[in-house]
């Protein structure tokens, strides 16, 4: 069955396939996510470039996700934030923590 919260682009990189990340579908999205992250032993790039809403529960759990892959001794970050996903990313002063370890 596909995911419907994401696809893989290639080995290394997850492209979210949905435009808000909110309360309404963050639990569910978590439960994808973190299952995915207990099958996986590679560093994650996640591509949010298709995402343009996102609120405080669906940063947590982002940062819930970068908190396991840690814990897992993989690398999880947040490539392409955007827009007001990122604006409000920075101003909830976890840009920084969502963005790293990616290779530049």
């Amino acid at each position: 069955m596909k995911n419907p919260y994401f696809s893989e682009q290639n080995a290394r990189q997850l492209a979210l396939t949905f435009k808000s990340l909110t309360m309404q579908n963050s639990m569910e999205f978590k439960k994808e996510l973190l299952e995915y992250i207990d099958s996986c032993n590679r560093p994650i790039y996640i591509d949010a470039s298709f995402l343009s809403e996102i609120d405080s529960s669906g940063l947590a759990v982002l940062i819930q996700a970068k908190q396991k892959a840690k814990e897992k001794g993989i690398d999880l970050s947040v490539v392409n934030l955007r827009g007001r996903p990122k604006h409000v990313a920075e101003i909830s002063k976890v840009f920084g923590v969502l963005t790293e370890n990616y290779p530049r």
